[in-house]
């Protein structure tokens, strides 16, 4: 995902143009506290590549800075360039060990990675040095292993944040709230506790772009749901807490696919769900919004991460089984970033990051990879009946693809005819670019199998002698 470099004066520039530093110091160095200030404020604007050039001139021109090189990384992870983001936010860690923002970086790159017990150690190093910052907080939470210590996090959170408009919307204020009375009302009860993890096969049904598969929910039999590699929870129908009489306990906003759509629901805890007969995982909690479709919600495949989980969408089959028992074939290593499944795919010969989307019924090539591909032609077409993608099917700047090619796992498919749009609204919420959302016309050409553990996802081709029998 590299692109020609540009100079710093190609971001200064219009910068002077708009103000931003004063007639007369164009050709004078740039303080490097005002370089890296003015980095982070490209980065608040969501201008990372105007922030990585900005802040790689900071390292080049202001040596032994770890502000400078924890600049270049936000940069690059933003971009999805993981390798480099790593190789300067340690960097900053060998210049300055109490850097509060390197030690994050670092934890951010092990989560991404599975290490998460790194991470959360990463993440305590950074809390440690800077306890007035939210989103180190925010993010220590969810690594930390006693629910007082998790409570009492939350709580601090909230008492920097509450009060200060800016810092609320920013940081998402009430869904931490939401989340905060999930655990008073989990009590000492362990969330999305796997009680039972056994092989187990369950039919899937592709409809409409989706796979859908029947599960038992809060005491409810064969609920229709949708598996969907590309949710990092689970939401249900306000059917099925009526029925269930989940109680709700506080309003929780999810972000869509694109165009910055937002929904907000009720945050239940689902008491149990059973899936086949080799899958039992209680108190798992979930959001209550109306279905797109026939379905009741859906279930990401995090819930299911103690087993390998193999997907035959044109099989028509979801299974779980020990590591090796899926088929054997092309193992590509995966990203988990904010919970999404990232892989690398190829669009006209360029390596991308594409998140994987059981739960989109379209490949959609983002308004960001089709700005760096001058021959990947898009103009704007008719949108496709049937087709859902995101919180509501949200979707900006929607457009054609009329040429172009694909490379998914070694298998090359002409891209004509595929959807582009602005995928800036769930980049945003990952805090890294999504440039591909790798759907169902393309995974459905493959048996997959995701394995949380190995951190791979094996491709099967249907026509390769060890894939499917």
């Amino acid at each position: 995902m590299r692109r020609p470099g540009r100079s710093c004066a190609a971001v200064i520039l219009p910068l002077l143009a708009a103000g931003g530093i004063r007639a007369g110091q164009q050709d004078q160095p740039r303080p490097c506290d005002a370089m890296v200030a003015q980095a982070g404020a490209l980065m608040e604007e969501d201008r990372f590549e105007d922030a990585l050039d900005l802040a790689g001139s900071a390292v080049e021109q202001c040596e032994g800075r770890a502000d400078a090189h924890v600049a270049k990384a936000d940069a690059l992870y933003r971009r999805g360039d993981f390798d480099e983001a790593e190789r300067h936010y340690r960097r900053a860690v060998a210049i300055d060990d109490e850097s509060p923002g390197a030690h994050y970086g670092v934890g951010r790159i092990f989560r991404t990675l599975g290490r998460y017990a790194e991470a959360g150690q990463s993440f305590a190093r950074a809390a440690a040095l800077d306890p007035d910052e939210p989103r180190y907080l925010r993010t220590l939470a969810n690594h930390l292993a006693r629910r007082e210590d998790v409570k009492k996090t939350l709580a601090r959170y909230i008492e920097i944040v509450k009060g200060n408009p800016e810092l609320e919307r920013k940081h998402g204020l009430g869904n931490v709230e939401a989340w905060l009375a999930l655990l008073e009302r989990a009590g000492d009860e362990p969330l999305s506790e796997v009680v039972k993890a056994q092989p187990t096969t369950v039919p899937m049904r592709v409809r409409n772009g989706q796979g859908y598969i029947r599960m038992n929910v809060a005491g409810l039999k064969n609920q229709r749901f949708v598996f969907d590699t590309g949710a990092t929870g689970m939401t249900i129908s306000p059917r099925i807490a009526r029925k269930a009489r989940l109680d709700p306990i506080e309003p929780y906003t999810i972000a869509g696919t694109g165009a910055g759509r937002t929904e907000t629901g009720d945050l239940v805890l689902v008491p149990e769900l059973a899936l086949g007969d080799g899958i039992i995982v209680r108190n798992v909690h979930a959001t209550v919004r109306d279905a797109a479709g026939p379905e009741e919600g859906l279930v990401g495949p995090s819930l299911f991460a103690r087993l390998p989980i193999t997907i035959d969408m044109d099989g028509g089959v979801l299974s779980f089984g020990p590591a090796g028992s899926g088929p054997a074939g092309l193992a590509l290593p995966f990203r988990n970033v904010g919970g999404e499944i990232f892989v690398q795919v190829q669009v006209n010969g360029v390596p991308f990051n594409a998140m994987l989307d059981t739960g989109s019924a379209r490949t959609i090539i983002g308004r960001t990879t089709v700005g760096r591909l001058p021959d990947l032609q898009a103009t704007p077409g008719e949108w496709y009946a049937g087709t859902t993608i995101g919180i509501g099917g949200a979707l900006a700047d929607r457009k054609v693809i009329l040429k172009g090619t694909l490379d998914v796992a070694g298998r090359s498919f002409v891209a004509d005819g595929l959807l582009s749009g602005n995928l800036d609204g769930i980049s945003r919420a990952l805090e890294s670019e999504v440039y591909v959302i790798l759907g169902v016309p393309h995974l459905d050409e493959f048996v997959l199998t995701i394995d949380y553990k190995a951190m791979t996802v094996t491709f099967v081709a249907p026509d390769d002698p060890a894939g499917r029998n």
